[in-house]
Order: structure tokens, then sequence, then C-alpha cells
């Protein structure tokens, strides 16, 4: 072999390692939670992505406090795939976002909680498709300069006194669809 085959073969090889050094370490910005197998949504909201989508299976059991942006939450079935808390926890809600923006929440169940969801200073967020019930006082508050941008095809019913809260500079636009 030549000098300049050589030169050829040792540039591809580390191209190559640098190329899969560098894809090994940027992180996948979809990550699984499995609930029924111990999976935590508080856990998997530490993965670095920019863009991050949780795609929940099972009923966590969990209060889950967000305060990233550009998050989805994602199940499968709302009717089986969601978030309750434990009894005791901290502010006894389901989810709840602080100072958000750009956040997704499908097919998903909120339950069991005081509260369902609870907004402030967050913004841009969608709820698709998601059952909002069995919630002790609430089941959505929109407090403090939130802005949830669509409310799509979403049951809130059975919470407490109070369906959907919106209070301090909040504003809510549902999408009607009359059938």
């Amino acid at each position: 072999m030549n000098i300049k085959n050589t030169f050829l073969l040792i540039s591809s090889c580390l191209v190559f390692t640098i190329s899969l050094s560098v894809s090994a370490k940027k992180p996948s910005n979809v990550v699984q939670v499995d609930c029924d197998k111990g999976g935590r949504i508080m856990q998997a909201l530490n993965n670095p992505a920019e863009e991050l989508v949780i795609e929940i299976s099972g009923m966590c059991e969990e209060e889950v406090i967000v305060n990233r942006s550009n998050v989805t939450f994602r199940g499968t079935d709302p009717l089986i795939d969601g978030i309750r808390p434990k009894p005791g926890q901290l502010l006894n809600n389901a989810l709840n976002l602080f100072g958000v923006h750009r956040v997704n929440i499908e097919n998903l169940r909120l339950t069991g909680a005081n509260v369902g969801l609870g907004m402030n200073n967050s913004f841009a967020v969608d709820i698709i498709n998601c059952r909002i019930e069995g919630n002790d006082s609430v089941g959505v508050i929109l407090g403090s300069a939130s802005g949830a941008n669509d409310l799509v095809d979403t049951l809130v019913s059975n919470n407490g006194s109070i369906g959907v809260l919106i209070a301090n500079g909040s504003d809510l636009r549902p999408t009607v669809v009359i059938r």
C-alpha cells in the first residue's frame, strides 16, 4: 500500500470515528416513560434535548413540576395513560407548569389531585385529547399571566367545584368543534 492510500484510509477512519463520537453524545429528544415499570416523568425532564418529547405509558404516580420549555407530554390513550400525584406531595397537583412556553399535553389523564393542571407565567400551551377529571378542587388553573393556545377534544369533568379557572390576566382560546 502506498502512502497516498494509507493516508486516505487513516483519514476515512478518523472521520468515521469522530462522527460516531459526536452522534453518541447527542441526547435523543424522545424519552419513553413506562409508569407501570417504575419510570418517572421528573427524571425524563432532566434530558438536555432542546425540544423534548416524553412518551408516557401507564399511570404515573408523581407530582410533575415543569420549569423548562419546549416539552411535549404524550400518552397513547387518555383512559390508561396519565399522571396522578401520590398523597401528601408538595402541591398535590398532577402537572404544574411554571414560567414555560411551547408545552403540549396530549392523550393523557390528569386525575386524583387537588388540581389536575396548574399553570403560572406560562404560555403557548396546547392541551389535546386529554381527560382532566376527578380532581378535588379544580381541573385546570391558568393563573398569573398564563395562556393556553388550544383546548381540543379534552374532557374536563368531576373536578371539585371548578372545571377551569382563569385568573390574573390569563387567557384560554379553546377550539370549539360542533358536530
